[in-house]
């Protein structure tokens, strides 16, 4: 069979009558004249898939005779994404072949907002602004400080850049348990003056402290007004 590209042969169309013969069939029998058998072609029709590579749309399959204007559908959207175009560039007519055409996108940048809540980071900031492409894994900064607490993660827990508005997340804390506090004793000599005396201890934060005398050395009153021997660790 001869062959075109974009055409089925059909078979071969008699000059004579018109009719359409089978390559391979019997024909006529000559006459006395030259007769012409002209090739007859169907033309190919091919599938264009249309891929929007969004994990939610389903591909579009469409039929075009071959060499047809193909025509675009409208550009697609994608949350978080710019569409950037199809891959690869689209025919304007139809190839002989079925082709698949795949959006491309652009992930935009939104910022994961880190909230130190009422800590910080060593170089003073409060807060800290990590642009993130959509989709992508969120990358947090290093663990902020806080006097007397210890960091515990952040809220909501880190995962993937998934809002459009961007994302904030603020710093957990749960009270340290070795946090420092000093005791002051005040001690009046015979003279009128006092001898200072510390002590560091070590404590919860939040938790409540005090360190009233249970005795108090003979010859020495405790003097309840001017002490001052309740608090809490800070």
């Amino acid at each position: 069979d001869p062959t075109k590209t974009g055409y089925t042969f059909a078979g071969w169309k008699y000059s004579e009558t018109d009719a359409v013969f089978a390559d391979g069939a019997e024909v006529p029998a000559m006459i006395d004249k030259n007769v012409t058998y002209t090739a007859q072609w169907t033309i190919n029709v091919y599938e264009v898939t249309w891929d929007y590579n969004d994990k939610v749309t389903a591909p579009v399959v469409e039929e075009y005779d071959y060499n047809e204007e193909i025509v675009q559908p409208e550009n697609p959207e994608r949350t978080g994404y710019e569409f950037t175009g199809w891959s690869p560039a689209v025919d304007k007519n139809m190839p002989a072949q079925d082709v698949t055409y795949t959006a491309t996108w652009k992930a935009n940048s939104y910022n994961a907002i880190f909230d130190a809540n009422e800590g910080a980071w060593k170089d003073g900031d409060t807060t800290k602004t990590v642009p993130t492409d959509f989709d992508a894994e969120i990358v947090a900064p290093a663990d902020p400080e806080r006097a007397g607490y210890v960091f515990n993660g952040w809220d909501p827990e880190v995962g993937t850049m998934n809002n459009v508005n961007g994302l904030t997340f603020k710093a957990k804390w749960v009270n340290a348990t070795d946090t420092k506090y000093t005791v002051y004793t005040h001690t009046m000599k015979a003279d009128g003056t006092y001898e200072v005396k510390s002590e560091i201890l070590t404590g919860t934060t939040g938790d409540p402290v005090d360190v009233t005398p249970a005795n108090v050395a003979n010859g020495f009153k405790y003097n309840a007004e001017k002490s001052n021997a309740t608090g809490t660790i800070l």
